[in-house]
């Protein structure tokens, strides 16, 4: 594209790019800040909305006026008790979401389905039974796949800019040749 189009239609790339990034990492950032957070090892009482949520084993974490690290890859276990009957399952997490923004840091460790939103007993113990927090939430890796993604239309616009410079120099290189030349004839 040799016009002054390509500067536009690039330029709004970049920018609809920037604030889709924004948008889901401010989201992204919401999200983890609002999560449920429980210190194990122990015994907590949690609450579940119904359906999907995901149990998130932070390694960088704060609750209340605390601050807690713990090192990646230690070994823990962690059950939930439905003393009501209401129907709930953990299963080790299918998916590899994996955070690190605002002061937090952890990975999607549980997939937890509650047939009813209620409460319920997080229950988890550790081999060294060193101090580590659990959170409980959703939509955190949605929202950074679409962080991601916003590097699509960075991309190509970005790449429309570049080739709208290159093209106008080369034009303007060759009007200039083609005018030094019916001067010079």
């Amino acid at each position: 594209m040799r016009s002054r189009l390509g500067y536009l239609f690039g330029g709004a790339l970049i920018v609809f790019a920037a604030m889709l990034a924004g948008l889901a990492l401010s989201t992204a950032l919401s999200t983890m800040r609002g999560m449920q957070r429980v210190v194990m090892p122990g015994r907590a009482d949690i609450t579940l909305p119904s359906g999907p949520s995901t149990l998130y084993s932070e390694y960088h974490s704060h609750v209340g006026d605390k601050d807690y690290e713990t090192e990646r890859g230690f070994k823990f276990h962690c059950s939930i008790e439905d003393p009501g009957m209401h129907g709930v399952t953990i299963a080790n997490s299918a998916s590899s979401v994996s955070y690190s923004l605002g002061g937090y840091a952890g990975h999607a460790a549980f997939d937890v389905a509650a047939r009813d939103g209620g409460h319920y007993t997080l229950v988890c113990d550790s081999d060294d039974n060193h101090p580590f927090v659990m959170a409980i939430g959703a939509g955190v890796g949605a929202w950074i796949v679409i962080a991601g993604l916003a590097a699509i239309p960075l991309c190509a616009g970005i790449a429309l800019v570049v080739v709208t410079i290159v093209r106008r120099r080369r034009a303007a290189r060759r009007a200039a040749a083609s005018q030094r030349a019916v001067g010079q004839g």
